[in-house]
Order: C-alpha cells, then sequence, then structure tokens
C-alpha cells in the first residue's frame, strides 16, 4: 500500500541541508528528501532504519561511493544524528528540532486542507 506526506516546499533551502550539500554534493538532495519520506512511513519520531543495500537500491546508488557520504554530510551539518550503525544496516535519526519543525508544517497544513474542504461541504 502506497501512502503520501505532505513536505514543506523550502525544505532544499534550510542552512543544515545547504551545508551538507556544499559539503558532499547535489546527491544531498536526492538523500534528505527519501529519508524523510522513510522516516514518515517508520512513523517512530524522527528514526529511520534501512540496510545498506536496499537504501542504495532504492536511490540507484552506490553505498560507499555515494550514499554513505551524503548521509554523513547530513549528520555532520547536524540535520541527522546517527544512533546506531552495523555493517550492514543504519538508524539514523532526524534531530528534534528540524522533524518538530517538518512535522508541524504538515500538521498545520492538513488542519488548513481539512478546514477548506468543510467550508466548501
Amino acid at each position: 500500500m502506497r501512502s503520501w506526506f505532505k513536505c514543506d516546499n523550502h525544505w532544499y533551502q534550510d542552512e543544515d541541508v545547504q551545508a551538507a550539500a556544499e559539503s558532499a554534493g547535489p546527491l544531498v538532495f536526492a538523500v534528505f528528501p527519501v529519508l524523510l519520506a522513510m522516516a514518515k512511513a517508520q512513523n517512530d519520531g524522527g528514526k529511520v532504519r534501512f540496510t545498506y543495500r536496499d537504501f542504495s537500491h532504492a536511490l540507484c546508488g552506490d553505498w560507499e561511493q555515494d550514499l554513505n557520504p551524503a548521509i554523513e554530510s547530513l549528520v555532520s551539518a547536524g540535520v541527522l544524528s546517527c544512533p546506531e550503525a552495523t555493517g550492514r544496516a543504519a538508524t539514523l535519526a532526524f534531530k528534534p528540532d528540524p522533524w518538530r519543525r517538518y512535522s508541524e508544517t504538515e500538521s498545520r497544513t492538513a488542519r488548513r486542507d481539512a478546514a477548506a474542504e468543510a467550508k466548501a461541504a
């Protein structure tokens, strides 16, 4: 079953995301929304668990050469923390402030959309 989530359309202008992209390159702009979507789908307060193989497959990229440097850059920039990593998998967590910001934006938008639908009905 597929689902969707609302996302602030200015996420790519976040200073920390920009800093990560300056460090690791434009692939950060592909990695970030995938991690955000995975975290939303896993519904664990901003944590996201994945195997390197599955993540590489999802983004059609090489883990060591492309994806890991992008994720390390997001961690270094303060967008994510990495509470757990093994040789095959990792658990990342969005920092509380950015996660709250993304979640609050989604919640406000959902409330506004629901109010507009109720008014139209």
